[in-house]
């Protein structure tokens, strides 16, 4: 995102294709025209997607992660505080179940993007805490 914000701010593009969570990061910092175009997910009834999912994964060798409630106090990896899929629809639904982010857990390492966030659980070598 830096690589954008530096665009942005240089005035290097006439248009930028992003997310709806980054156009609001970036809303904050630069003003903006607003939103030019937006793509729109169609349902196999050909019904507009109004819903984003994200996903919480755990090594199926760890028998203790099995609910919400067991996140409180881990270690957690995630792309970064900006991806709706990757992070905010997850906070959020910790959030409504008790759980608040970064206070209810031990830390959080930003790893930058989805794959990498991943391979960080799976492949503990890849974290470095």
């Amino acid at each position: 995102m830096a690589e954008i914000f530096a665009g942005i701010e240089s005035c290097s593009f006439d248009l930028v294709a992003t997310n709806p969570t980054h156009f609001l990061v970036v809303r904050r910092k630069f003003p903006l025209s607003g939103v030019v175009a937006t793509l729109l997910n169609l349902d196999s009834a050909g019904k507009i997607q109004r819903q984003l999912s994200g996903a919480i994964v755990a090594r199926d060798d760890r028998p203790d992660l099995n609910s919400l409630m067991d996140i409180r106090n881990r270690r957690i990896a995630a792309p970064s505080l900006e991806h709706m899929g990757g992070y905010r629809a997850q906070v959020y639904e910790l959030h409504l179940a008790g759980i608040n982010l970064p206070e209810d857990i031990d830390s959080l390492q930003l790893i930058g993007v989805h794959q990498e966030a991943i391979r960080a659980a799976f492949a503990r070598s890849c974290l470095t805490w």
